[in-house]
């Protein structure tokens, strides 16, 4: 069956259903006009129109889904839009000649008159001869008893703002009421909670003697004027400023400001103005200090006084803490955290370094001792305040700065160029801006550098095999690649781990490698030290 059918069928249901509502309150309606011709349907309408409510409800029902399911169908035109002003101008009709009707039910005005005098005692007499006037016939009838809707109870989702409004109506219809057994209040609290507020009364047994402990747990941990005090404020400081004046505009700022302030007016708070002061104040203290000045406070609303006078004493016991010895005066504060540095003999060539380099690498070490000595002319600077360094190529500055390990970014000690959030002021890449390799400086050699490589795009370069040694003291015979212009050394990562070797983590840029005859540019991510020797010499 396809959803047009089910809507199909469910529309013929409605429209039964709904009709023989409507036959029903029109029939209630035919005895209510023939009441003021014929008496003997008064029995009939007293006891049909304590249906008449349930009816015109059952009708609403009815019609609105018909409505939803004209709707899915796309027959909004079949619609009656009228019936239902219609129905409930007969409802209407119909209670009002009841109601008027009631008068003309109780004529016996003297026999009310004589109960009431019999009661107080006053002109017995008068009563008597009124009671005397009233025939038999007219006695009153009884009135049928008016059937209310039932209240539902409130819910609470454990907002402290809308804890009052629950407090005050379960405490009418539920806590307050003795008629109703402590048990039975504490199964339709339950049923009143957010699975939140739950928690706190969860630890409680459903018993008569945990009700009571229940409502206090829950009063405790929600009664807080003072959180719904401060709470309102801040909706009130944050409210929207409104865009422009319209119907909607207007409306929300009353929903703000009208019913928040209600609210605030009823907490009663004593001093109201110092309240909102002090509120306003406390917004622009640092965490630690509204800390601070909530566990000294014994206010419930504190006032614009006291956290003036705290912020006095906490001004007064920074200054006395904040002298120093005179002894301690010339040591500073703090340190400068070490950074912790390899050893001198760990570089990033694969071949030992040899006693000609050794002085290069403790003179390197003596540098990097002293953060401000510079590392190209040994000067009190910085080394990009050097212009020594500033005169050399940017080639020559790529070496000094692989030379004393130093970040290429900012020149600095102690981590990666990955790792430094720094780049070049020109291009946005990460070097220094005085690595930076300007190509309009290029622009006039470029056109003789390409027909070079379009001439000689292969370039031949030696090899040698040679003895290395790996972790455990075995000889290993590998194939070194002699490039006497590169200027560092470099071995391949399955070769290291053949040897057994543990690399350091470090990161040097290294462009323009060769291999299996494609040009890439990357950089080296670890070193590590070997050693070697030739492969006809027996010894390393």
């Amino acid at each position: 069956m396809g959803d047009v059918e089910r809507d199909a069928r469910a529309k013929e249901r409605t429209i039964l259903r709904r009709d023989g509502v409507v036959a029903r309150i029109r029939h209630i309606h035919q005895l209510a006009t023939s009441l003021a011709t014929n008496q003997a349907v008064r029995p009939q309408l007293a006891v049909a129109i304590q249906d008449l409510d349930a009816l015109w409800a059952s009708f609403e029902v009815e019609n609105n889904d018909l409505l939803s399911i004209l709707s899915n169908l796309n027959l909004l035109i079949e619609f009656p839009v009228g019936l239902d002003v219609e129905i409930r101008s007969l409802v209407v009709e119909i209670k009002a000649v009841w109601n008027e009707a009631q008068p003309a039910l109780g004529v016996s005005v003297g026999t009310v008159q004589r109960v009431t005098y019999e009661t107080t005692g006053d002109n017995s007499s008068t009563s008597a001869g009124s009671s005397k006037d009233c025939p038999a016939s007219y006695a009153p009838s009884p009135l049928a008893p008016m059937r209310l809707p039932e209240i539902p109870l409130p819910y609470f989702d454990g907002d402290c703002q809308n804890w009052p409004a629950f407090r005050d109506l379960f405490g009418n219809l539920v806590a307050n009421n003795d008629k109703i057994l402590d048990v039975t209040k504490f199964y339709y609290l339950v049923g009143c909670l957010h699975p939140d507020p739950q928690e706190v009364i969860k630890g409680f047994s459903i018993s008569n003697e945990s009700f009571t402990l229940a409502w206090d747990a829950l009063t405790e941990r929600y009664d807080k004027p003072r959180k719904l005090a401060s709470s309102i404020i801040d909706k009130l400081i944050n409210a929207p400023v409104a865009s422009s004046e319209n119907h909607a505009a207007l409306q929300k700022f009353l929903s703000v400001f009208d019913e928040n302030i209600a609210i605030l007016e009823s907490i009663q708070i004593p001093d109201l103005a110092s309240f909102l002061l002090f509120s306003l104040a406390a917004r622009c203290l640092p965490t630690f200090s509204r800390r601070q000045f909530e566990s000294e406070n014994t206010e419930e609303y504190p006032s614009i006084q006291s956290v003036i006078k705290f912020v006095k004493a906490r001004i007064q016991v920074i200054e006395n803490a904040g002298v120093q010895p005179s002894g301690s005066s010339s040591k500073p504060a703090s340190t400068k955290k070490p950074v912790f540095r390899r050893d001198a003999k760990t570089t990033l060539v694969a071949a030992k370094p040899s006693a000609a380099a050794k002085p290069t690498s403790s003179k390197t070490t003596q540098a990097r001792s002293s953060s401000t000595k510079c590392f190209s002319c040994s000067g009190a600077h910085q080394l990009d305040g050097c212009s020594k360094f500033k005169a050399l190529s940017v080639d020559e500055g790529y070496k000094v700065v692989c030379t004393h390990r130093l970040c290429m970014v900012c020149f600095g000690e102690g981590h990666m160029s990955y790792k430094c959030p720094s780049s070049c002021a020109t291009c946005k890449r990460r070097h220094h801006a005085l690595l930076h390799r300007d190509s309009d400086s290029k622009t006039v050699s470029a056109p003789a550098a390409m027909l070079g490589r379009q001439q000689s795009p292969t370039v031949l370069l030696g090899t040698a095999l040679v003895q290395v040694q790996d972790t455990v003291g075995s000889c290993h015979t590998i194939r070194a690649l002699i490039d006497s212009a590169s200027q560092i050394s470099a071995i391949t990562s399955n070769c290291c781990e053949r040897l057994g070797l543990k690399p350091s983590r470090w990161t040097v840029p290294v462009t323009d490698c060769l291999v299996k005859g494609r040009l890439y540019s990357s950089g080296g991510k670890a070193d590590a030290s070997l050693d070697l020797s030739s492969h006809s010499s027996s010894a390393p």
